[in-house]
């Protein structure tokens, strides 16, 4: 990535983006390592995020996210305009049909993914999933439905940055497979992800649009067993319905 700006703000965001969902700790030798940094201009680093909360040490005196990166990042998804708009349909939908309803928009930083910024959750008995913000676009209804109605070029750099990898036995893990589906969707209005990210969820998806431009993705979901007892294309149309009312009004 080029380097804008200032430069401790750069190290800053290199250190940050060492962490991951399996990777939740780091120590200073390591980071010193993977940002070629001398460990003692690092330590200093290190010590002015932990001062301000952006990093906490832990009991092996490595360092873990911090704090208030937690509550600032928590700020985003509140403050989204998008969220705002369509936070009283998908309050609606999901009372109305008793479902999960999620709201996701595409993510600039990794292409390979769309980020879900609102969720309501009306499902009785709750289904565990696990806490996902950034959701793969290749095997999520959001995902594949931001990816079908993306224009081309944006649809080109998304699919050279997917790295497939398996979360259930219904996910797709072949690029000319995705493509076909991609196909289907746009000819339809709506994604379905059977099962393909999180093996007790089945969802339905339709884009949201600000303009004609694609800004993001609704969806509802439940449990691949229940979902198979409902009119699967009447919930998408009646999803696709209030996605284009929302859609005028963005």
């Amino acid at each position: 990535m080029k380097q804008l700006g200032s430069k401790s703000v750069y190290s800053v965001f290199r250190l940050l983006s060492l962490f991951a969902i399996d990777k939740d700790e780091i120590g200073i030798r390591e980071a010193s390592h993977k940002m070629d940094m001398l460990p003692g201009s690092l330590h200093r680093l290190f010590l002015s995020m932990e001062a301000v909360g952006f990093l906490e040490k832990t009991p092996n005196r490595k360092y873990r996210l911090g704090e208030r990166l937690f509550e600032l990042g928590a700020l985003f998804p509140l403050h989204s305009p998008l969220r705002k708009v369509v936070r009283p349909h998908a309050e609606d939908l999901a009372q109305r049909f008793l479902l999960n309803a999620r709201l996701a928009i595409p993510s600039h930083l990794h292409p390979q993914y769309v980020i879900t910024i609102d969720r309501i959750e009306k499902l009785d008995p709750p289904l565990v999933q696990r806490i996902a913000l950034n959701v793969p676009v290749y095997c999520s209804g959001i995902g594949k439905a931001i990816l079908a109605f993306s224009d081309p070029e944006r649809q080109k750099l998304i699919l050279q940055n997917i790295q497939f990898a398996r979360h259930t036995k219904n996910t797709i893990t072949i690029m000319e497979k995705l493509k076909a589906e991609i196909a289907q969707i746009r000819e339809k209005g709506y994604a379905l992800d059977r099962a393909e990210n999180f093996e007790n969820l089945y969802f339905v998806a339709a884009p949201l649009f600000q303009n004609q431009n694609l800004v993001g993705a609704l969806s509802l979901s439940e449990s691949p067993e229940r979902m198979k007892k409902r009119n699967i294309p009447d919930l998408a149309r009646v999803l696709m319905g209030r996605a284009s009312f929302i859609s005028r009004q963005l």
